[in-house]
C-alpha cells in the first residue's frame, strides 16, 4: 500500500524540514504545494521531494484539494508544515500501512495544546488518512476538513501541532470577510469558525450574533455546537452577565450529557457569582464525568487539574484553608509544575500560618 503525503505551505522555512523529516519515515510520496512563499520554503521542500508545485492562494480547501490532485498513492495523509510526528508514532503509521485494506478513513488524535511541562492537554480526532481517488475533498474556506464516510477506524497515533510563531491574528477573519463581501453564503461549518474568528479578534457582539445564527442551521457538528455555547458563555462572563452565561451552558446540556468542560464552565460561572458551595458541586462532578463522544474536543485538564485548583480556591473563600490545601495538593499531584497550584499553595500555607499566629484562642 502506497501512502502519499499532501501538504500546503507558505513561508515555512523554520519548520518544514522538521515536518518532512518525520514524514519521510512512513510516506512513500511527498507532495508539497506552495502558495506564495518568499523565503527558502521551496528549496527546503525540494530537498525531500521532486513533487513541489506552486499555486495561487484562494482559500485553504482549494489549496488542499489541488495537492490531492497530484497524489498517486492508494491512501493520502495530510499534515501541516508545523506538525510533528514523533518517531514512535511514525513507526505506528508504518505498521498501520500494512493493515489498511478497505478502510475509507483513519481518524487520529490531533494534539494542539501543551502545558508548562510540554505534556499534551488539548486534542481531538481528525480525519488524518483517507482513500485516494474516491471523490473525497476538503471543504471550508478556513479550518478545512473532509466529512468522514464509509468505513471509519480510530487509531491512537497522534500528530502534534507545534507552532513556532503565532499566526497572523486577522488572516482567517479577512478571508471570511472577503468572501462575504463577494456575496458568498457561508457554509454551516464556516459560519461557526467565522464566529470564532470574531471572538478571538475581540468583536464580542458580532461573535454572539453569528453564534446565534449558526445554531439555527440544521447541519451543525455536535462538538462545534457545544463549543459555541461555551464560547458565548465566556463572552458574557467577560461582560459580567453571569446569569446569561449560565443559561448558555444549560442550553448546551439539551444536546449532550454533562462533560468535564461543561461542568467546569458551570462551576466557574457560579464561582464568579460567589456561590462557592454550589460551584464545588459541579467541579467535583467534573472529576468523574466522561466526554460525550470520540469526536469531542478533549481538554484533559478539565478532568483533574482545573477542578482541583478551583475546589481549592472555593474552599479558601468559604474559610476552610485545610480543605483548600487538600484540593490544591491533588492538583499538584497531577502537575507538580503547575504554576497556579504552586502559587496557590504558597498563599494558602502563608494564610494558615497567619491565622494560627493571630488566632484569638491562643
Amino acid at each position: 500500500m502506497k501512502l502519499s503525503l499532501c501538504m500546503i505551505v507558505k513561508n515555512e522555512e523554520e519548520v518544514l524540514e522538521r515536518a518532512l523529516s518525520c514524514a519521510r519515515i512512513f510516506c512513500d510520496e511527498i507532495i508539497v504545494v506552495d502558495t506564495g512563499s518568499s523565503d527558502d520554503t521551496i528549496a527546503i521542500a525540494k530537498a525531500f521531494t521532486d513533487k513541489v508545485y506552486s499555486a495561487p492562494f484562494r482559500d485553504f480547501s482549494s489549496a488542499r484539494n489541488f495537492s490531492l490532485s497530484k497524489a498517486t498513492g492508494d491512501y493520502i495523509i495530510w499534515l501541516d508544515a508545523d506538525d510533528v510526528v514523533t518517531p514512535q508514532n511514525a513507526q505506528k503509521f508504518n505498521s498501520l500501512k500494512q493493515r489498511l485494506c478497505d478502510e475509507d478513513f483513519v481518524m487520529c488524535p490531533y494534539v494542539t495544546d501543551f502545558d508548562e511541562a510540554d505534556r499534551p492537554v488539548f486534542s481531538y480526532y481528525r480525519e488524518r488518512i483517507f482513500k485516494n481517488r474516491k471523490g473525497y475533498f476538503f471543504e471550508g474556506k478556513v479550518h478545512e476538513a473532509i466529512c468522514p464516510q464509509g468505513k471509519i477506524i480510530f487509531e491512537n497515533i497522534a500528530v502534534e501541532h507545534r507552532k513556532t510563531k503565532p499566526s497572523s491574528p486577522m488572516r482567517n477573519l479577512l478571508i471570511y470577510q472577503q468572501s462575504l463581501c463577494e456575496g458568498s453564503i457561508l457554509s454551516t461549518r464556516d459560519l461557526y469558525y467565522y464566529a470564532n474568528e470574531l471572538y478571538q479578534n475581540n468583536m464580542p457582539a458580532q461573535a454572539l450574533a453569528v453564534y446565534s445564527e449558526y445554531r439555527k442551521r440544521k447541519d451543525t457538528f455536535l462538538p462545534d455546537l457545544i463549543q459555541s455555547f461555551v464560547n458565548s458563555s465566556n463572552i458574557l462572563l467577560d461582560k459580567n452577565r453571569c446569569d446569561e452565561a449560565l443559561s448558555e451552558i444549560l442550553l448546551a446540556l439539551a444536546y449532550t450529557r454533562p462533560t468535564p468542560t461543561l461542568l467546569c464552565q458551570i462551576g466557574y460561572v457560579l464561582q464568579k457569582q460567589k456561590k462557592y458551595g454550589l460551584s464545588n458541586y459541579y467541579y467535583l462532578a467534573a472529576l468523574t464525568a466522561e466526554e460525550s463522544s470520540l469526536f469531542s474536543f478533549v481538554n484533559s485538564d478539565m478532568s483533574g487539574y482545573i477542578p482541583y485548583v478551583q475546589l481549592g480556591y472555593n474552599n479558601y473563600m468559604l474559610g476552610d484553608i485545610d480543605k483548600a490545601l487538600f484540593y490544591n495538593s491533588k492538583a499538584l499531584a497531577l502537575k507538580p509544575y503547575g504554576k497556579t497550584a504552586l502559587d496557590n499553595n504558597v498563599f494558602y500555607l502563608n494564610e494558615k500560618i497567619y491565622c494560627k499566629t493571630f488566632s484569638p484562642d491562643e
